[in-house]
């Protein structure tokens, strides 16, 4: 497993240099890679800037790669289906981004079958010892959790608060939902503080209002709130507005918030004081990896290792000016 902390160019030229150390079986064919790419969602902001990124990264001089798109709306029955027929048409690469995490695993079996390489991407699959894909390239979303998890829990203990935390997930279908919840229990684990409550949102912020208003109701000593991704926390926002507790910080009724992804939503969120803490999701240096695995994998090369995880960027109201390439910021900004 590695981590890749640089990033931009010096990420680019580091990747560059991991995939040159390669075992070659042959020389690089001068042809097009094609590239079939299955999400299981589409209408999400942070699916549009992985396309948006793919897009503007492979638009090189090489231009030896040629993606195309499926969506599979959040159904999983779908996504399969999307993946047979990307199988049917034989390309070099499919790329997934799994709706379920197990679902997929039997068509990474049927695309070795039919001699295609598979790249998961964003979200793991769940761990298998037969169909295992040829590279995996997401988040550290454990280190994700974990590092949201630090920052608030040190900085309630600075205000003199104990820190009781309500953890709002997203799918239990989804790796790096569950990641996540890893991540912040070691966390709290370190850091002395309880974890009271869970809401299991399945990414619905409609479910995230009505699970919170009831462990809110049920647990009064709740102080903070730690949340999935900021694409629930509309949800979050309207609970909290029923017991009087959407204030921005230092407002005394302020909630405590440790939030991922810093979504466009969560921008203005941060800037505001409402989120205290929020683990970027990094899409550049993820994309940037994907591009040279493509390159390296469809060219008949061995990679040196097949998974590759990129950490996060904590992101607070003090830093968020300093923080370039924030795929929310950006994509709000366009």
């Amino acid at each position: 497993m590695v981590r890749i902390m640089v990033r931009n160019a010096v990420f680019l030229v580091f990747a560059m240099a991991v995939l040159s150390g390669c075992t070659a079986k042959g020389p690089a064919k001068p042809r097009q890679i094609r590239v079939e790419f299955s999400f299981g969602a589409e209408d999400i902001d942070i699916y549009h800037a992985m396309e948006a990124f793919l897009l503007k990264a492979i638009q090189s001089p090489r231009k030896d790669i040629l993606v195309s798109f499926s969506y599979a709306y959040a159904s999983t029955p779908k996504q399969l289906q999307n993946i047979r027929a990307a199988i049917a048409k034989k390309p070099d690469i499919i790329v997934i981004m799994p709706q379920d995490s197990k679902a997929v695993l039997p068509l990474i079996g049927e695309a070795h079958a039919a001699g295609i390489k598979v790249i998961v991407y964003n979200r793991a699959t769940d761990p298998d010892p037969i169909l295992v894909p040829d590279a995996y390239i997401g988040l550290d979303t454990i280190d994700q959790a974990y590092t949201t998890g630090v920052a608030l829990i040190k900085r309630m203990k600075e205000q003199g608060i104990r820190p009781r935390i309500i953890n709002i997930t997203g799918s239990l279908g989804d790796r790096n939902a569950l990641n996540r919840s890893e991540g912040l229990k070691r966390a709290a684990a370190e850091m002395g503080a309880e974890i009271i409550a869970e809401v299991h949102s399945d990414w619905i912020p409609e479910k995230v209002e009505a699970g919170l208003d009831a462990a809110l109701a049920g647990h009064p000593e709740a102080t903070a709130i730690f949340c999935a991704s900021d694409w629930l926390m509309d949800g979050v926002e309207a609970s909290l507005r029923k017991i009087g507790r959407w204030a921005p910080y230092p407002d005394p009724e302020h909630f405590f918030i440790g939030s991922q992804d810093v979504f466009p939503n969560g921008e203005p969120l941060i800037r505001a004081g409402y989120i205290d803490v929020d683990t970027a999701f990094d899409i550049w240096p993820m994309t940037t990896m994907l591009v040279q695995s493509i390159l390296s994998i469809g060219t008949g090369r061995s990679m040196s290792q097949k998974v590759f995880l990129v950490p996060g960027r904590v992101v607070t109201a003090a830093n968020i000016d300093t923080m370039d390439d924030l795929w929310g910021v950006v994509l709000a900004r366009k």
